[in-house]
């Protein structure tokens, strides 16, 4: 059994608690959250407000820190210090100095640092990456993703809109999808161009964003985001050569367990849709993530994307944010 120490237990931290439990070979030992009672924990784990009596009394394989951004570095190096392995949401951090700090101690540990970029485990977005990998579409020209998704949940003392806890919204939430425009393209090196619009002006929270990348191999990737719609809807159309594939994924929100999504490929003017697909959905993966880590604990895996490429993912969604901020 591989053994978990969560720290926190919000409503993401709820979802990783319920997905350890859920796994036959993970075993959790113990909840961190200054909020929590235990009289209100009916589950028989142990809840502690301090993590070092946490570690004192428990022996775990896994530290899963699910807090607010601007706490991931603090854990993350706790976890890291004690020669455990680190489960750490995205994004690595909110600054890059915190970020470069991570990286340090990990690789000074010599453990796992397997930070929760979901999507790359996704059913859906797996089979556009074989797709545009296959050769199928040809070179590519152009990316472009769309999310449109229902307001943000405020979380623990409405940290999710507060800059200082948050970081901006480009880090919380659309960091994932410039992960998705690299990944699903196979581009490992930053645009030589960004051109960022907020429609309501400098925010770290904006509710609204436009953003238009300019890679050195002439590829274009454009990517927009409504924060204050209805549902949860993501849309990636690659264009190539010889076609296009386009990935749909469509829910009342983001947990849902009844989603629609499908793949669409188009060659010379003829489409095909391919809606079979395995479950797909923030959920699903969750599932997925729980199962890989505990997979590269045991030495059957490695994490599928390293430290070093969430690092990348923060400078490019900071840069993009940047660009935005400065009008430039």
């Amino acid at each position: 059994m591989i053994k978990f120490g969560l720290v926190g237990y919000g409503a993401w931290g709820q979802q990783h608690e319920w997905a350890i439990r859920n796994h036959p070979e993970a075993e959790l030992s113990f909840i961190l959250s200054s909020s929590m009672k235990k009289s209100n924990h009916t589950a028989g784990v142990p809840v502690y407000d301090d993590l070092d009596v946490a570690l004192a009394q428990h022996a775990i394989d896994v530290l899963d820190v699910v807090v607010p951004n601007h706490l991931h570095a603090h854990y993350a190096k706790i976890g890291l210090s004690k020669g455990l392995h680190v489960l750490l949401e995205k994004p690595i951090a909110t600054s890059t100095k915190d970020a470069e700090t991570i990286i340090k101690s990990w690789e000074a540990s010599g453990n796992l640092l397997y930070v929760g970029y979901e999507l790359r485990l996704s059913t859906l977005w797996k089979r556009v990456k074989e797709l545009v990998r296959s050769g199928a579409i040809g070179q590519l020209l152009w990316i472009d993703v769309s999310l449109e998704r229902h307001p943000f949940r405020q979380g623990k003392g409405a940290w999710r809109y507060q800059a200082e806890l948050v970081g901006n919204w480009m880090i919380e939430e659309a960091v994932h999808h410039i992960d998705l425009i690299t990944w699903l393209t196979d581009t490992n090196i930053q645009p030589q161009s960004i051109d960022t619009i907020f429609p309501n002006g400098n925010l770290a929270m904006a509710e609204h964003c436009s953003t238009t990348l300019h890679f050195p191999s002439g590829m274009l990737a454009t990517y927009r985001y409504c924060l204050i719609a209805e549902g949860h809807h993501l849309i990636v159309t690659i264009y190539g050569e010889k076609g296009s594939v386009r990935g749909e994924w469509h829910g009342i929100t983001d947990r849902t367990l009844e989603p629609t999504y499908s793949v669409t490929l188009r060659q010379a003017g003829v489409a095909t849709t391919i809606d079979d697909l395995p479950a797909s959905g923030e959920l699903f993966e969750l599932q997925a993530e729980i199962a890989e880590m505990i997979a590269c604990v045991k030495g059957e895996k490695s994490p599928p994307l390293s430290p070093y490429e969430a690092l990348d993912n923060l400078k490019l969604a900071m840069a993009i944010q940047q660009s935005g901020g400065e009008g430039k």
